[in-house]
Order: structure tokens, then C-alpha cells, then sequence
């Protein structure tokens, strides 16, 4: 059969319409997206909508943590109030750590420079918000997490193990360096930079601790991270936002959150 009795002319003036080809054109590109998708999930290159877990080096992200927390003396109130997650943020050379509890009723916000040691404290309680700025000295441990110090034990030696599908190092570490409390640390050397856990207990770790053990305001609990995400961190989540935060002294925040007694122990 010929090519004039194949196609009618109406039928050719209709393949050269613009709104056809244009509709081919957009169809090829859809599929050839959805084929780009297909590569970038079975390699895990890609961040799809935050994804989950990610492999490789991570000078930019998010982690997820589960919290908990010990002491059986601790006041019921103050147990109520104590964060059950924590998410940390993190671009060079900023650190941010939020947790939340009693459902986003009660929040605390650190941000941290760990090139410079500002540090700032934001703390919500049921709608009541105020900010602690604080300077700290090189080797230094920031306001929330004073108490006692983490230190390696004599004969912790890094030992490799998988974490999250992440190959990471576990340690035996403990509080100011007493056998008694000894526990294990598990920590990806491929998560941040240099100075990572500067003004934190963590300082001597080279990484981002995943699991471990650690001391809010002088409370010990325990820390295991549930996700690691490669994500871009805006800038306005390393600020303080403007108008937002009354500006407090370190005993005024203290009584805040119930621990004005501890505070006048430090």
C-alpha cells in the first residue's frame, strides 16, 4: 500500500499540529525522568523526598535519634518533660540539636559554632520561649551538656562494626573516666568534618556518634540513632529568629526547665 493511501491529508495535517508534537515530546521526557528515578534508587545515589539511611561521606544532613533516660530519682514532672527524640542538623561549621516532649508542648534548641564556641539555648515551655547565649573556650563543654565528661578507657580500641548500613567504630567509653559506668560508643567518622563534636562531652570522637550514652543538664540517658539523611540545612535553621526569644541568664533558664537547684551546684 502506498504512502498517499497510508495517510490521509488530514491525518498528516494532524501529526504536524505543534500541540501534537509537543505532547510526544513531553511523554518522551516523562518516561525518560521515571527511567532516571529507576537508576538513581537502585544505585542510592539519590536523596529522594529526604530518604532515608545514605551511604558515603556526609558533611551535610540530618540524623535522627531515640532518646531515653535514666534515674528513678528524678522528679516526675521533670521525667514528664524530658525529650523521647532528638534531631540533629548540621553544615560546617554549624550544629543544631532540637528536642521536643510532653507532644511539642516543651522544646530545647541548641546552636552551636564548633569553630568559634558560640552557642545558643532556645527553650520553649508550653509557648514561653527564651534564649541563652554563651561563649565557650576551646575544649570546652557547652551549658546543656554539663555534668560529667566522657573519656575513652585505657584499653578502648576502635573496633569496626555496621551501623544503619553505615560501616562505623564502636568504643568502650565511660563518665570521667570511671570503669563503673562503661559503655558503648558508635560513632561514623564519614559524618561531619574536623571539630564535629566541639563544646559537646563527644570532643575527643572524631564523627557523629550514633549510639551511645551522653548527659542533658546533668541527666544521663541514652542516644541511638534511627535514621541518616543527606539533606540540604537552610540557614535560617543555624539563627536565632528574630523578635521571637526573650533573652535569659543561666539561672533564669535553669528554673525554666526545673533544674534551678543543679544550676547553683555547677
Amino acid at each position: 500500500m502506498g504512502s498517499a493511501e497510508r495517510w490521509r491529508p488530514t491525518e498528516l495535517a494532524m501529526l504536524n499540529r505543534k500541540d501534537v508534537s509537543m505532547l510526544g515530546f513531553y511523554r518522551r521526557g516523562v518516561l525518560a525522568g521515571l527511567l532516571l528515578l529507576a537508576v538513581c534508587l537502585l544505585l542510592r545515589g539519590c536523596d529522594f523526598a529526604g530518604g532515608g539511611t545514605v551511604e558515603g561521606p556526609l558533611p551535610e544532613g540530618e540524623v535522627e535519634y531515640s532518646l531515653s533516660w535514666d534515674g528513678d530519682s528524678l522528679d516526675p514532672m521533670l521525667r514528664v518533660m524530658l525529650p523521647s527524640s532528638m534531631t540533629a542538623q548540621f553544615r560546617e561549621p554549624m550544629l543544631r540539636l532540637e528536642m521536643r516532649g510532653l507532644g511539642g508542648m516543651v522544646s530545647l534548641i541548641s546552636l552551636s559554632n564548633t569553630q568559634t564556641g558560640e552557642n545558643h539555648v532556645l527553650v520553649s515551655v508550653v509557648g514561653r520561649k527564651s534564649h541563652y547565649a554563651e561563649q565557650n573556650s576551646q575544649g570546652g563543654v557547652a551549658l546543656i551538656f554539663t555534668g560529667a565528661r566522657l573519656s575513652g578507657l585505657p584499653e578502648s580500641q576502635c573496633r569496626d562494626t555496621a551501623y544503619l548500613g553505615r560501616n562505623c567504630c564502636v568504643r568502650e567509653m565511660a563518665f570521667d573516666s570511671l570503669a563503673s559506668s562503661r559503655f558503648q560508643l558508635v560513632y561514623d567518622s564519614t559524618i561531619g568534618w574536623p571539630g564535629f563534636n566541639a563544646n559537646t562531652p563527644f570532643g575527643e570522637i572524631n564523627g557523629c556518634v550514633l549510639q551511645g550514652q551522653w548527659q542533658l543538664f546533668g541527666i544521663r540517658g541514652g542516644m541511638q540513632a534511627t535514621r541518616v539523611s543527606a539533606r540540604r540545612v537552610p540557614d535560617s535553621l543555624f539563627t536565632v529568629p528574630e523578635g521571637e526569644y526573650s533573652d535569659v541568664d543561666r539561672s533564669t533558664l535553669m528554673q525554666l526547665i526545673g533544674l534551678e537547684g543543679w544550676a547553683t551546684q555547677q
